[in-house]
């Protein structure tokens, strides 16, 4: 009697939840540590052999599907670890060993696996965190699979799952699995599941989310078209990934996965186990896929089928989870996931995909119809911003909207540059591309993929985009974004005007003193003050006028050894005044001490000149 190896192994146990990593990885060769950890369920060890086969095997993997871009390498394995309590997560192995894992110059990055004691109580045979940590609940020489999901994790990929979608007229909902996908190994890709297995395979949406697929082997169908299909794995150039983009994010991914050599399994039904009885069940995953792509836009995800899953391991965990994955679809009454010449789907938002021919060892031909659309390309009220750069350190404004700059004639610094930030107008298909206007010229264009609502594996919601724009001159500037859209409709914003200029010159009138060997002090009309020290316990104050002098007041020295600090002119005068009269230029004051015994009379003079203009 023929026996059916686990479907646990193969779909309940084999994966689970990660959190998954910010952003695509870093294409290079990643380092591998191993570390046994022996728990309350007893001692472990790894033999290094194995490892190393095992390492070897997932290196090849990668390099193969990835064209040599991902490697994988032995660094070490660790000393041991020892705990007596259970290890049920990564974050119980994280917590316990509180690693500062450290990527090696010339590194792409660095991933630390624990190796557990089998526990049958936990659900996962696998388990990563983040970019660089796994743990493996399963014998090291059994997980080639588990360990190239795991690491796929590591990698910023999710889960590849299955969607069941109806109506089959503009489904609305869909029952989807978490693992459902037989063709992907973050899915449920059986082929990889027997302890000789050399051999697993990702979809090329996952392929792109790894920054594999070079720009002419991905493209954008906005419109109803013919497309040629080159397979997935294949070596001929061509178009291996078509996004249809809707409501500005690409909603479904098409790819060409021939059953045919290394995918050759992808057709069985059954895996059989190399020397036993025993075979894994398989579901035929194979000819032109297409997958529903997670939701990331608010208006995409209004207009999106609801999904509800099922497959999970821990659904109060993965929930969350679904958002960052894709969706195969298929239909359950046909026992395959894939389309054959003949067959076509539907999609929610009326497009419709025929696949017209296939021929394995060359291609597929799909006709894509896309409905007419009469939604209308449109800024949102406020959407776009506009303002000079706060961080200069000598910039003030004029008005509180801070859209007057005003900058110091003395300045040295460069001119402020401008800040333009907008939110991603809602469009029916997607945008083409985005200006930055100033004064009615384009002097900036935004990147493609800033365009486009980012949903890889682990989804970057991008709602905004943004220009810095550094003016030459002072001046007026009209700021506005212009884009076009997929049906080659051009919209421009309503134009924001920001102004940079020097100050506006203001009226003054200030009162100068003058008097050599003293500094130039200038204060605002009609107060003025001086200080001086002096020999003398008391002083005149008298003012020039005419030509005679008239006394304006009498002062007596206070003995400052702070202000006065030379230890001979000890007494200290402070004298504040207003200006006689504004029709004079000048006024000339003198200072005056009587004789006494022993001393001499002794005068001074200075003056207060009366300056107006603008500043």
């Amino acid at each position: 009697m023929r026996k059916i190896i686990g479907i646990l192994i193969a779909f309940g146990l084999t994966f689970t939840i990660m959190t998954p990593a910010s952003a695509a990885a870093k294409q290079g060769i990643y380092q591998l540590d191993f570390i046994p950890l022996s728990t309350n369920l007893g001692e472990i060890t790894l033999a290094e052999g194995e490892v190393k086969l095992m390492v070897s095997k997932l290196n090849n993997a990668y390099r193969a599907i990835t064209n040599g871009k991902f490697g994988i390498e032995l660094r070490s394995i660790l000393p041991g670890v020892k705990t007596s309590d259970p290890m049920k997560s990564v974050t119980d192995m994280t917590k316990l060993l509180n690693p500062t894992l450290k990527v090696d110059t010339g590194y792409a990055g660095a991933i630390l696996i624990g190796y557990m004691p089998r526990d049958t109580n936990v659900v996962f045979a696998g388990q990563a965190q983040g970019n660089q940590y796994v743990l493996l609940n399963f014998p090291i020489n059994e997980s080639f699979k588990t360990l190239m999901h795991e690491i796929g994790h590591n990698f910023g990929l999710a889960h590849a799952g299955t969607a069941v979608c109806s109506p089959t007229d503009a489904p609305s909902t869909c029952a989807a699995i978490e693992y459902g996908d037989y063709s992907d190994f973050m899915g449920n890709y059986v082929y990889g599941n027997p302890p000789g297995a050399t051999v697993a395979r990702t979809s090329a949406f996952n392929l792109d989310n790894l920054g594999v697929l070079d720009s002419s082997q991905i493209t954008y169908v906005d419109t109803s078209t013919t497309l040629d299909l080159v397979p997935v794995y294949g070596t001929a150039p061509g178009i291996k990934l078509a996004y249809l983009p809707i409501l500005g994010q690409r909603g479904y991914a098409i790819e060409y996965r021939p059953a045919i050599g290394d995918d050759l399994q992808l057709m069985a039904t059954e895996v059989p186990v190399p020397g036993t009885n025993s075979y894994y069940p398989n579901q035929p995953s194979h000819g032109v896929q297409v997958r529903l792509l997670p939701s990331v836009a608010q208006s995409y995800k209004s207009a999106a089928p609801t999904i509800t899953y099922s497959g999970f391991q821990d659904i109060s965990k993965n929930s969350g989870f679904s958002g960052a994955m894709s969706n195969l679809l298929e239909k359950f009454d046909k026992g395959r996931q894939g389309m054959d010449p003949g067959e076509s789907v539907k999609l929610f938002d009326g497009s419709i995909v025929t696949v017209l021919k296939a021929e394995a060892n060359i291609g597929a031909s799909i006709s894509i119809t896309r409905p007419l659309t009469t939604m209308t390309t449109q800024f949102a009220p406020n959407a776009v911003s506009a303002r000079w750069d706060t961080s200069a350190t000598d910039l003030t404004y004029e008005d509180t909207a801070m859209k007057i700059a005003l900058i110091p004639p003395t300045s040295t610094s460069a001119l402020p540059v401008i800040r333009v930030e907008y939110k991603l107008p809602e469009t029916a298909i997607r945008l083409l591309s985005s200006e930055l206007i100033v004064n009615g010229t384009s002097v900036l264009s935004a990147n493609p993929s800033e365009l486009i609502y980012n949903n890889a594996g682990a989804p970057l919601i991008t709602p905004s985009a943004a220009f810095t724009y550094a003016p030459k001159s002072l001046g007026e500037y009209k700021v506005s974004i212009r884009v076009k859209d997929a049906a080659g409709v051009i919209v421009e914003s309503p134009a924001i005007i920001l102004k940079s200029k020097n100050p506006d010159l203001k009226d003054y009138t200030d009162l100068c003193l003058q008097k050599k060997g003293w500094p130039a002090t200038c204060s605002a009309y009609p107060v003025f003050q001086f200080s001086f020290c002096d020999t003398f316990a008391q002083q005149s104050i008298s003012l020039q006028t005419g030509k005679k002098y008239k006394l304006i007041r009498e002062m007596k020295g206070v003995i400052n050894p702070t202000a006065c600090t030379d230890g001979k002119n000890i007494y200290f005068y402070d004298f504040v005044g207003n200006y006689p009269d504004p029709k004079l230029a000048k006024a000339v004051y003198k200072t005056s001490a009587k004789a006494t015994k022993g001393r001499v009379p002794s005068e001074g003079f200075f003056t207060i000149v009366l300056k107006k203009g603008k500043r």
